[in-house]
């Protein structure tokens, strides 16, 4: 079936909005965007590296969706840290990571991009890690709502 998607992409004080219209020209309901576009990955790490590295973690917190799911090593009963479900609790877990264990000076690179899923690898002056996370609009906006997130201290 023949579709349209016009895609917008705006950058405002650092938060990417995105949004996705795709309809059916047969005159079906509108279809959800089943990809992320990658100038909003690779736009939304940047900003919210830059977010970290200023202490700004409600704007961290707030790139990811209001029920979301983000573990660090495998989460708790795997001996790491998570589940976190809200941005607040997300945004208190990186504040930990920045100001009480010395993650300072964050940089992301994006290692892949598929469908709605990224890819990324992390390096901070306490260690390195990666991030696997899962890409949803929710109120017009693209955040996270799925990451997968492993730590590395360094030695």
């Amino acid at each position: 079936m023949p579709v349209t998607t016009v895609t917008t992409t705006t950058v405002k004080d650092g938060c990417v909005t995105t949004t996705s219209t795709t309809t059916s020209t047969e005159g079906g309901a509108p279809a959800p965007p089943t990809a992320v576009p990658e100038d909003v990955v690779r736009g939304g790490l940047t900003a919210f590296e830059k977010a970290y590295n200023e202490d700004d973690m409600a704007f961290c917190g707030a790139c990811y969706t209001k029920n979301c799911h983000v573990t660090v090593n495998g989460g708790t009963e795997n001996g790491g840290f998570g589940p976190f479900t809200t941005p607040t609790e997300v945004a208190d877990f990186l504040s930990a990571l920045r100001n009480e264990l010395g993650g300072t000076n964050i940089k992301f690179a994006v290692d892949g991009i598929n469908g709605a899923s990224h890819v990324d690898s992390w390096v901070a002056d306490n260690g390195t890690g990666t991030c696997a996370g899962s890409w949803v609009q929710e109120d017009g906006q693209w955040k996270m709502e799925r990451d997968v997130i492993t730590f590395t201290p360094k030695a």
